[in-house]
């Protein structure tokens, strides 16, 4: 039973060390991060919505979406289901009722 141990214990060390002195073409090397540009390109500061102007929808919940039509209106669905219409200075139109589907 020694012997089987004093074998297993021999071809572990021996695994052990072949592994740990194997040779490899790889030499590590420490990266270099990049210098920090600063907010620029796409992480630019911008004042795109600081002129935003809130549309008061008259207690509709939403929009769930938008889109501008051949027309040149404002079109948007609520979470009722309703499609309205926005017209110049901010008139809003009930343009069709969907029932949510």
């Amino acid at each position: 039973m020694t012997s089987i141990f004093k074998i297993s214990a021999a071809a572990l060390l021996c695994v052990i060390l072949y592994l740990a002195f194997w040779p490899v073409s790889v030499r590590p090397v420490a990266w270099q991060a990049p210098e920090d540009a600063g907010y620029q390109g796409g992480f630019a500061a911008n004042d795109h919505l600081a002129a935003l102007r809130m549309i008061d929808l008259e207690g509709r919940i939403g929009p769930e979406d938008a889109d501008i039509g051949p027309d040149g209106m404002i079109y948007t669905a609520t979470h009722g289901g309703e499609i309205l219409r926005l017209g110049p200075e901010d008139k809003i139109e009930g343009f069709a009722q969907t029932q949510g589907r």
